[in-house]
């Protein structure tokens, strides 16, 4: 900042839009694409002018301090919570009846890493929470403790769906993911003391058509684990997904959002 000067470290990215440094010291980046990427970057003082080469199979220039994270969702990437084991919370900026007539909108989704990070700093990209894991989408239900989904379950209490992460958009909409008006900024609530984490969310809405826009707020008490449904269909929900702002005329179109460090205030 001192003399002000700027030096392009990556190039070669679409769209290139949600942006988190990591608990274990590396940057992750991510495009709003509908095929958009994850990438993970080490050392970024020491980066510059690296080429990602083929946005498809994630080859760049220098993969030992750049690589993309396949096991990431592709999807149209923004907010983005990164939790200190690995866990990741990130939604699909995807407006309902894209491509297809009466499709859902953009998910939710989570990633569970293999191997949760245990804490400290790593030193090469291999040492990363984000080398393998699983993709899930979120689907929220509204029936005490057994899976109903669609048409006014938005929000309730939310389940979590395996997809593949190279067809997290397709298989989401498919398996009956909840789907929401273009999610834009998403962060964690550094402010939360309870079990598990909290983040929360916009939908951006339409103002045109009356849609006015929300900030939602989601408990995942447990993000390390996925509930499984009993022979009768029972569930065991760890999520749980409320409203915490609505729009109206005055007030919409929401789109950034963040925590203010010591307050805990939730600016929109």
């Amino acid at each position: 900042l001192a003399d002000g000067k700027v030096e392009t470290i990556v190039r070669g990215t679409s769209s290139c839009d949600g942006i988190r440094t990591t608990p274990w010291g590396t940057v992750l980046f991510t495009e709003e694409e509908s095929d958009g990427g994850a990438y993970e970057m080490i050392d970024p003082l020491n980066v510059k002018d690296i080429v990602i080469k083929d946005r498809v199979t994630g080859e760049t220039s220098d993969p030992a301090k750049v690589i993309r994270r396949m096991a990431l969702p592709t999807m149209a990437w923004e907010g983005i919570a990164v939790l200190a084991d690995g866990v990741v919370y990130g939604g699909d900026e995807l407006r309902p009846g894209t491509d297809t007539a009466n499709a859902d909108g953009g998910a939710m989704f989570k990633f569970i890493p293999a191997a949760p990070f245990a804490g400290g700093k790593i030193t090469s990209l291999d040492q990363s929470p984000f080398v393998g894991g699983k993709t899930y989408a979120m689907q929220v239900s509204c029936v005490k403790d057994k899976v109903q989904v669609g048409q006014g379950c938005e929000i309730g209490k939310a389940g979590w769906l395996d997809v593949n992460p190279a067809k997290a958009r397709l298989e989401a909409n498919e398996k009956g993911a909840t789907g929401y008006y273009r999610p834009e900024d998403l962060h964690q609530d550094i402010a939360y003391k309870g079990e598990g984490a909290r983040f929360c969310f916009t939908n951006t809405g339409n103002e045109g058509g009356g849609n006015f826009a929300e900030v939602m707020c989601a408990v995942d008490e447990k993000p390390l684990d996925i509930p499984v449904a009993d022979a009768e269909g029972k569930i065991e929900f760890f999520t749980q997904v409320n409203r915490f702002i609505e729009g109206d005329a005055d007030f919409n179109s929401f789109d950034n959002l963040d925590f203010q460090p010591r307050s805990g205030n939730l600016y929109v």
